[in-house]
């Protein structure tokens, strides 16, 4: 594998309510540790015992599902703290409401205050099997079946929204474009690693004869059967066809360093290749392999490892699991590297991540592991060094049509070895968001995170949008009060406004792989053309800011012709 570096490029660009893993007995759920914040108006003494009152309601129809009362409370800091499941109620009921309802809302009273709002619950032991049984829906296609690698994979933790209970009810004024109270997930860690440098080689695994994980979405046909991104109608790409008819001479940038990278040591396909540039070391992944190489020269500096050997002594899934599906990034403001992969096998579904405790990559790193609440497929990751928006973003891809997760992280803590606060997380989105990740100078102090994704005008995936678009959501943290963070929709940009050009979705059809022709003897190859790409480069230039995106379109409405699509804004 050859690594091309452009250096001329490169050297001017440069609660915890959630984390809850329940205990079980049998396989029954008995409880579930839950925080939420108490309004200071409320001015419950912390001198007195309080008697909690919590019904469990259906999500969608708010009907009584469960209650149970909690005797002898007591308020520390405005802060309430319980054991769901363990009032005086009866416990085996619980377990019963918790396996059959995956998503739940918690109406809560103090005292016989009512208070609000009412909190969401999404509760542990669920798949989307089971969650597809609770709401008695059955798979028309048969493509959610055993063979997928999430349907029947089970999460193992809860997670509830970050709210601050009050006595008056909550107006909600803020328009359809703007969520509130993100659900949190438990970041554990931190935990230093060893040196890179000090781990042993990795060696070559034999190469697999067929694609890991094949079956890697869950929804790809719609209600009649016919795969997603096949029934909308082909467009001519002008871009495309301007680009080529309007094409000058002229060449790229002279290559200043050229040399040879890190082969497919896991020995499977395909091999995720990443990689980030540093001030002196370019760092790449290969799937679950990881390698740092001098920018000056191209020479190896540390042979190629195994990525969870970072982890050693860590503990749990990060340390034990080499599942792969890297990203890396350098964080230019700190000098720092930042190293993730995923770790989903036996039932786990963490993000690892690794951040460097200097800008050398073969030093330490400082360790964590997120639990994600579910399936954290084909995540991608951004770093936002904005003063009072400070996080690391990740999206990821549940793997079910109109289920697009977007989660942010404690930075600051992260990068000094602290422990993360909970990470905050909202769900349930059209498409694949793909985080903005700065580059150069950072954003002004109090500019929110940025991501894009795109919808196919009259596309059943995306619930039949009336026209093509590409939408930019904000996210806005509060670290200190997580229900005052928000996710929001600030624009689509749609053909009527000009600023975007008819693009046609899927070359070959959501998720079919075998697609591109290929030079013979070749096989047909897969077009990529579903999701944004990463990366979504952030610029401030001080008098202005950019935002630089692609992802893949088919030109050719007569034919499987796939050709990057690049955007600025």
């Amino acid at each position: 594998m050859r690594i091309s570096l452009l250096i001329a490029i490169l050297l001017t660009v440069f609660s915890i309510q959630a984390e809850n893993t329940v205990k079980q007995q049998r396989g029954v759920d008995i409880e579930i540790p839950f925080k939420t914040k108490l309004s200071k108006e409320l001015a419950f003494s912390h001198k007195l015992k309080h008697q909690v009152s919590i019904q469990y309601l259906d999500h969608e129809t708010e009907t009584v599902l469960f209650q149970e009362k909690f005797n002898d409370v007591a308020i520390v800091k405005d802060q309430l703290s319980l054991l769901l499941g363990q009032g005086t109620s009866q416990k085996a009921k619980f377990a019963e409401v918790i396996k059959n309802n995956p998503k739940m809302l918690l109406n809560i009273k103090v005292n016989e205050q009512q208070l609000y709002p009412n909190i969401g619950l999404l509760s542990p032991g669920h798949s989307r099997k089971s969650a597809m049984m609770a709401a008695k829906i059955t798979p028309s296609t048969g493509i959610e079946g055993k063979n997928s690698k999430s349907y029947e994979l089970t999460n193992n933790v809860s997670s509830t929204q970050a709210v601050v209970l009050s006595s008056k009810p909550r107006v909600q004024s803020q328009g359809t474009h703007v969520r509130t109270n993100p659900y949190q997930a438990n970041v554990i860690g931190p935990y230093l690693s060893q040196p890179l440098s000090s781990l042993p080689i990795a060696v070559q695994q034999p190469i697999q004869p067929y694609e890991v994980n094949k079956i890697r979405h869950e929804n790809m046909f719609d209600k009649n059967g016919k795969r997603f991104g096949t029934q909308t109608d082909k467009v001519v790409d002008q871009l495309a066809y301007n680009q080529v008819s309007s094409v000058q001479g002229g060449n790229p940038p002279a290559l200043g360093v050229n040399f040879e990278g890190m082969g497919n040591l896991s020995g499977v396909a395909p091999p995720d290749t990443e990689g980030a540039v540093g001030l002196n070391h370019f760092v790449q992944m290969v799937n679950s392999k990881l390698a740092v190489y001098s920018k000056v020269d191209g020479s190896v500096i540390q042979a190629p490892v195994d990525i969870n050997a970072l982890w050693a002594g860590f503990g749990g899934a990060c340390q034990t699991d080499n599942s792969g599906d890297p990203i890396a990034l350098y964080d230019e403001q700190a000098d720092r590297f930042v190293l993730t992969q995923f770790a989903v096998a036996n039932g786990n579904q963490s993000v690892c991540f690794a951040v460097s405790t200097t800008g050398d990559p073969t030093g330490t790193f400082n360790l964590y592991e997120l639990q994600a609440q579910r399936f954290p497929d084909y995540f991608k990751v951004g770093v936002w060094p904005a003063t009072n928006n400070n996080m690391y973003t990740l999206t990821t891809n549940s793997g079910f049509q109109n289920q697009y997760d977007v989660y942010v992280l404690d930075r600051a803590n992260m990068i000094a070895g602290n422990a993360a606060q909970p990470a905050q997380f909202f769900q349930n989105y059209p498409n694949l968001l793909m985080p903005a990740d700065n580059d150069g100078a950072p954003p002004s102090a109090d500019s929110p995170a940025l991501f894009y994704t795109f919808r196919d005008g009259g596309e059943a995936y995306f619930s039949n949008p009336p026209t093509d678009s590409l939408d930019v959501y904000e996210y806005n943290v509060d670290w200190n009060t997580p229900a005052n963070s928000t996710l929001t929709l600030s624009q689509s940009i749609t053909p009527a406004d000009g600023g975007l050009t008819d693009f046609n979705w899927t070359v070959c059809g959501f998720f079919q792989s075998d697609c591109l022709p290929q030079p013979a003897p070749g096989v047909l190859i897969d077009s990529g053309s579903w999701w944004p790409q990463q990366r979504f480069q952030y610029r401030n230039f001080g008098t202005y800011e950019t935002l630089v995106g692609t992802w893949t379109v088919d030109v050719d409405p007569a034919g499987d012709r796939a050709a990057p699509r690049w955007f600025e804004l």
